[in-house]
């Protein structure tokens, strides 16, 4: 005798990928850009210590203002390569696929 199923109690099976929307890029990107900030901020602590060191050893006011001059235009590249680079790594956060 051959049983019938009603069709609500068949097993239905669906697979679902969801590898594209692991987490694991997301939570590398979020590493990577807590690294940039780490190092960015260590860079620029030892800038800051290098250029007191220099002031406190200069031996006139157009020495000091040229130490001071240097530390402002090399902070400002810094700070600029260091946002477009945060920009970039910030550009991979997506929860979506690509």
């Amino acid at each position: 005798m051959a049983t019938t199923e009603a069709p609500a109690e068949r097993m239905v099976r669906v697979s679902w990928n969801l590898e594209p929307y692991a987490a694991t890029a997301l939570v590398d990107t979020m590493l990577d850009i807590g690294a940039e900030l780490q190092s960015f901020t260590a860079d620029r602590v030892r800038a800051d210590v290098a250029t007191q060191h220099k002031m406190l050893h200069c031996k006139s006011p157009a020495e000091l203002i040229h130490i001071q001059s240097a530390f402002f235009q090399k902070a400002s590249e810094d700070y600029r390569a260091h946002w477009g680079r945060l920009a970039e790594l910030g550009g991979k956060l997506t929860v979506f696929p690509s």
